[in-house]
């Protein structure tokens, strides 16, 4: 048997939620660099990064509020431009590592390509601002999501109106047998006169009858 001493309440861990929340993210962020260099529309996996992170962090602070879905934002933003960085250093140096260059040296420059290049600068601003959108759409659909799974638990947790569904009988009242067995003395005690009237006018009639005969007969005595 579980005492109540025992039981031990389940604390929000904030710093831990944050961690998990991030390295989930992180999983997205992969997700984005495969569908990048596959060539597509990579700006959706800002979607589920979002996802990903809201679920990991609920997990470990166990509600959101205000303040929660900021912090899952910012972490989000910051994962997915880093993603974005990351990505495009990588396409500069597989196009750069004929020509001598290292992952490190294609950092420095990277910007330089890009600002060179006005197809890299679009795509760049357009995945940026794709990925911002999909990430606003994603903590607007979590919120909405756990605010429903919120309400779905809060609904089971409360106690059920109980129905009485017992017959109007006399026997569903624990007093109803008492009042009958009151009525009843009553109704025996309102008769019991009532009989033993009737008994003592069927005696008095009897005795009339025998007075009556005995009379008749000493009349025909007398008579003879």
């Amino acid at each position: 048997m579980v005492k109540e001493d025992d039981i031990v309440e389940e604390k929000p861990k904030l710093w831990l939620a944050i961690l998990v929340g991030i390295a989930l993210g992180l999983v997205g962020c992969v997700l984005w660099g495969l569908l990048y260099f596959l060539k597509y529309i990579s700006w959706i996996a800002a979607f589920v990064i979002v996802f990903l992170i809201a679920w990991g962090y609920k997990k470990f602070n166990l509600k959101l509020e205000k303040k929660d879905y900021i912090i899952i934002s910012v972490i989000a933003v910051v994962e997915v431009l880093i993603t974005m960085f990351l990505t495009l250093n990588i396409s500069v140096y597989l196009a750069l590592m004929d020509s001598g260059y290292t992952f490190f040296e294609t950092t420095s420059i990277m910007f330089e390509v890009i600002g060179s290049n006005t197809e890299l600068t679009v795509g760049f601003i357009i995945d940026a601002v794709l990925s911002l959108v999909c990430l606003v759409i994603g903590v607007v659909c979590y919120r909405a999501y756990d605010k429903r799974k919120t309400q779905q638990l809060e609904n089971l947790k409360k106690p059920t109106d109980a129905v009485d569904v017992t017959p109007n009988t006399p026997t569903s009242d624990p007093t109803k047998p008492v009042e009958i067995e009151k009525e009843q003395a009553e109704v025996n005690e309102n008769n019991s006169p009532v009989s033993t009237a009737s008994t003592d006018n069927l005696n008095n009639k009897e005795t009339k009858t025998e007075n009556q005969t005995t009379e008749t007969k000493n009349q025909h005595t007398d008579n003879k």
